[in-house]
């Protein structure tokens, strides 16, 4: 698709998407890196790119990637984003902090973001909480649950196991 279309963002973005959950990072940051050439293609990209990051072992570098986006970009995505790069940087207590000062809303709460943030700081009954609300709200990300790498360490768990099964039932 990128062949017949090459300025396409959402083409673009979809590649490093797919190329990410391939555990493919350093393609996907190349393919990513090169698509961001606008402001907001910076900012679309950034969660895919913290997450390359994240599966590189540079927290560092995600969390600048992280805190370079606007105070203004969506705070759904935005807050537990820095609360989960805050703490895979080391730096928990910061995370924490943040994640306990945003009020989600049951109803705008992007839930596989605060599952990340959840994770990150290591409390990994809530980040499947968040990921079976996601599920319930048919947030469109959960088709990823099966193959997102951010969330390895979920894999072992009875409750998640069963949220999978319970995915891949509405989908045959």
């Amino acid at each position: 698709a990128v062949s017949l279309d090459p300025n396409s963002l959402g083409l673009k973005l979809a590649h490093g998407l797919v190329l990410r959950m391939a555990r493919r990072n350093d393609e996907s940051l190349a393919v990513l890196q090169a698509a961001a050439q606008t402001p907001l293609a910076k900012e679309l990209v950034a969660d895919s790119v913290a997450a390359d990051y994240w599966a590189k072992s540079m927290p560092g570098d995600a969390l600048a990637v992280v805190q370079g986006l606007p105070s203004s970009f969506t705070p759904h995505v935005r807050v537990p984003l820095l609360a989960a790069a805050y703490a895979r940087a080391g730096q928990a207590d910061r995370g924490r902090e943040l994640l306990n000062s945003y009020a989600v809303d049951p109803n705008t709460a992007w839930w596989y973001y605060l599952a990340l943030a959840h994770l990150a700081l290591h409390k990994n009954e809530e980040a499947i909480s968040d990921l079976q609300k996601a599920y319930e709200q048919r947030y469109e990300d959960v088709i990823w649950l099966g193959v997102d790498p951010t969330l390895d360490e979920l894999r072992a768990n009875p409750r998640f196991t069963v949220l999978l099964e319970r995915i891949r039932q509405v989908t045959k």
